[in-house]
């Protein structure tokens, strides 16, 4: 399946989708997501990473508010505002999403979401927690897809 291909099925699949689906699937690709982070430093303060730690660990039954108050915490604590690198920033572009839709219900959110994992396994084509949730996601959208 192209780039284009699964961005398109991936929409048409959020479109049809319930609140429910959307939900766990955007669990599941920030799951793939964040594993990306690992244990390395990054230009943040001290309380910026404990944030990003936290949030990385603890988002699956985070609501909106307190993801925001994570987001703000390490936007705070970036000590290279503009050059974030790319493990944390799929990860946090994703969550800022997630947020959004846990506040709206909105599935373009999730659309995002799970966009930004397909932008990160074409990044890091050889990572193999990506690959497990780009499958996943294929194997979910596959019906939706056109030729």
């Amino acid at each position: 399946m192209t780039y284009h291909h699964a961005e398109q099925a991936v929409i048409a699949w959020a479109d049809a989708a319930d609140v429910s689906d959307l939900k766990s699937t955007a669990r599941a690709a920030l799951s793939a997501l964040a594993a990306l982070i690992g244990d390395k430093d990054y230009p943040l303060t001290k309380e910026a990473h404990v944030s990003l730690r936290a949030v990385a660990a603890d988002f699956p039954t985070a609501t909106s508010d307190e993801i925001a108050t994570w987001l703000e915490s390490i936007d705070e604590g970036d000590r290279d505002p503009g050059n974030m690198e790319p493990e944390p920033f799929f990860f946090l572009a994703a969550l800022n999403h997630y947020s959004n839709f846990l506040a709206s219900h909105d599935s373009d959110h999730c659309v995002d979401v799970l966009i930004l994992l397909l932008d990160a396994v074409d990044h890091y084509d050889d990572d193999p927690q990506l690959m497990a949730g780009y499958l996943e996601l294929e194997f979910l959208v596959r019906e939706y897809a056109q030729p």
